[in-house]
Order: structure tokens, then C-alpha cells, then sequence
């Protein structure tokens, strides 16, 4: 029975090397290219793992308005709008919905962020929608004012994440939980490998031991 169960785990080793975690706690102090003091600009095609964009509103103008920005809201000549950590955070300075989505495409679980209204104070009643396929998996309400709130991490995986929040809005530290396929390592394989060859031999000891019975 120990060979059976020690068998089962070592192959089971190979679905978990199917699948990895990339958690991610998305900053905007680190935006390549970008991140500079005492200014703001779009967004890059990929960010830590993510794109970002926005829909409705201005935002389907098109080229020029159809995007998020990285903006220094931090220290003397920012914005001086504050953030939950280091100096920059993420801007809408169009409205619409923000998108947020992995960029190749795979689910992540959504394990929370800050954010609070920009320029208009508010209060403003906002919603983060979480979405699959086109189907909404969850809603999350909250208000934003001038002072960042949190909106807490919720279940169940989604490919796009979006940001009802209005117009001019700043989000920080945003930490998702990107679910994406990879292609096992050769010492993931090898594991599994000895794993389904254990429980092989473990199959064909019982079928003899049981011929053997019969017999």
C-alpha cells in the first residue's frame, strides 16, 4: 500500500508541473520605460505580466485615448494625489472602464487593490467586475473619495478585470495570481516519469501476486 500511495504521488507531481502560479503585486514604480518623477505617460504593451487598456466613453475615440497611464502622484512636482507605496500609481485620464487581462491570455484569481478618485473627489459608487469568457463571475462595490480604499480579493478565476471606477481614478498595488500552462522541466518529468513506471510495477506485482493466489 506505501509503494501504491508513494506511486500516485510522484505521478500526480506531473499535473501540478502542468500548471504554474505567477503572483504578481503590481506597483507601477517599475514600468519599463516609464516611471519617471514628476510625470505621467501611457501604459507599455506589457506590464509585469499584464495589459492594460479602457473601453467606453472616451476611451473608444481610439488611438491616443484608449488607454491606461502610470502617473507620479508622489512628492514635490507629482500630482501630489498620494499612493499606497512608493511614488506612482495607475491613472484613467479619460473614463471608461479600465481593463486589466493576462497577456497571454490565461485566468488569474484577483487577490486585491487600492484605489481612490482623482481630481473629483467624490464620493463616486464604483464596481469591480471580474469576468471569464465574456461571463461575470463576481461584483465588488465599493466609493471611492480622495482618500485610497481597499477592495478585498475574491473568488474565482478570471481572464479580465475591470475597473468601473469612473473618470480619473488612480489604482496601486494591485496583486493578481496569473493561473498560466507551462511546459514541465526535465526534472518535473523525470519525477513524474518514476512515478507512473512505480505504479506500473506496482499493478503488475498485484496481478501476479494475485494470479499466483488463484493458482
Amino acid at each position: 500500500m506505501r509503494k501504491l500511495l508513494t506511486a500516485i504521488a510522484l505521478a500526480a507531481s506531473l499535473a501540478t508541473s502542468l500548471g504554474t502560479a505567477h503572483a504578481a503585486v503590481l506597483t507601477f514604480d517599475d514600468v519599463p520605460g516609464g516611471s519617471i518623477q514628476d510625470t505621467y505617460g501611457p501604459m507599455p504593451a506589457i506590464y509585469m505580466g499584464y495589459t492594460f487598456a479602457c473601453t467606453g466613453g472616451p476611451c473608444d475615440l481610439g488611438e491616443g485615448y484608449n488607454y491606461l497611464a502610470w502617473i507620479d502622484t508622489v512628492g514635490p512636482g507629482s500630482w501630489e494625489q498620494g499612493a499606497t507605496s512608493g511614488d506612482f500609481t495607475l491613472n484613467n485620464p479619460w473614463g471608461g472602464t479600465g481593463v486589466i487581462r493576462a497577456a497571454d491570455g490565461s485566468d488569474f484569481s484577483f487577490d486585491g487593490l487600492w484605489a481612490r478618485a482623482a481630481h473629483e473627489p467624490g464620493p463616486r459608487d464604483v464596481t469591480l467586475r471580474g469576468f471569464n469568457n465574456g461571463a461575470e463571475i463576481w461584483t465588488q462595490a465599493g466609493t471611492l473619495t480622495d482618500v485610497f480604499v481597499n477592495f478585498g480579493a475574491m473568488n474565482g478565476a478570471i481572464d479580465e478585470l475591470r475597473l468601473d471606477f469612473g473618470a480619473w481614478f488612480l489604482v496601486d498595488d494591485v496583486a493578481l495570481n496569473e493561473r498560466a500552462a507551462a511546459v514541465p522541466e526535465p526534472a518535473s518529468l523525470l519525477l513524474a516519469g518514476v512515478g507512473l513506471a512505480a505504479l506500473g510495477a506496482v499493478r503488475r506485482s498485484a496481478r501476479r501476486s494475485d494470479r499466483s493466489t488463484r493458482a
